[in-house]
């Protein structure tokens, strides 16, 4: 990517109630246990990088909207 292009990241689990029921039925009537058909993207620190590898660049952009 190049500095003025952007990504989207949506991310869907098939498994979760929403996505089961085709949107009748809200993920959190499936119960604490069960799997959310949406979820957040997150990043973590890879210990086994080597040392020269080359930097990387990125902009994250957060934000959650709750509806009640």
């Amino acid at each position: 990517m190049t500095r003025d292009e952007g990504l989207l990241i949506k991310q869907w689990d098939s498994a979760g109630e929403m996505a089961q029921s085709g949107g009748v039925r809200a993920d959190s009537s499936a119960g604490s246990d069960a799997p959310c058909s949406f979820s957040f993207h997150t990043a973590f620190k890879n210990p086994s990088t080597p040392p020269d590898a080359r930097d990387r660049r990125s902009i994250e952009v957060r934000c959650i909207v709750l509806y009640d």
